[in-house]
């Protein structure tokens, strides 16, 4: 049986952000998925509005995205070993990589104890994203001291760096977690974000749930 389907927007930006997680991708038959780093540092997990018929692996996501984008109306039509891309000005076909050599996401469930939670708003995560390009920042801090909780961008190891600090909460737990921006890398959106006792944060929201493991300076 053939199926065809053509990408929404909203789920070639999700293979788009997990295309700067990790090149490798296998895709599960049914509409989530899920990557992981080569780190093993950052889990991403999304749920699509499309439904994949069959379970296939991807080995360069970039290339496979600059195909199914090389035209508005590109369709992706499935077959046993290879995808075709058509469009109006002609077919790309594309082998799908053995299942072996993909750094695939576990299926496993992780599970993360609620230390500390707050919600950042998409235009608060731009903020930092921006705040942190300007400045060449190293580190996303999130930091509990005396009832006040802050999230900045700097370099803590440097006491004289620039930073960005803005206020998130109240807390009655003193912490001190430490994240590469280097593993920020989260679509701008609105998120809860739990910050946990294991040295990882979790951003979560209705559509999709990103585990970023803390640096080991972190004191949680």
């Amino acid at each position: 049986m053939r199926y065809i389907m053509k990408l929404s927007k909203t789920t070639l930006e999700l293979l788009k952000n997990y295309a700067t997680i990790n090149t490798n991708l296998l895709v599960k038959e049914g509409s989530s998925l899920s990557t992981v780093s080569a780190s093993k540092s950052i889990l991403a997990k999304g749920t699509i509005e499309e439904s994949f018929p069959q379970e296939f692996a991807i080995y360069d996501l970039n290339q496979f995205l600059s195909l199914v984008t090389m035209s508005d109306d590109t369709e992706i039509e499935f077959s046993d070993e290879y995808l075709t891309c058509k469009s109006g000005a002609g077919r790309f076909k594309f082998y799908y990589a053995e299942p072996s050599i993909i750094v695939a996401a576990p299926d496993k469930e992780i599970e993360l104890d609620n230390f500390y939670q707050f919600n950042i708003t998409k235009e608060q995560l731009n903020t930092i994203y921006r705040a942190a390009s300007v400045i060449s920042a190293p580190t996303l801090s999130v930091v509990s001291n005396t009832g006040g909780v802050t999230m900045s961008v700097g370099d803590p190891n440097t006491p004289k760096s620039n930073s960005f600090t803005t206020d998130i909460g109240q807390a009655n737990v003193q912490f001190d977690a430490r994240l590469s921006i280097e593993n920020l890398k989260v679509i701008a959106d609105d998120y809860e974000v739990t910050v946990s006792q294991k040295k990882a944060f979790k951003f979560s929201n209705s559509k999709r749930t990103y585990f970023l493991a803390l640096e080991p300076s972190s004191n949680i």
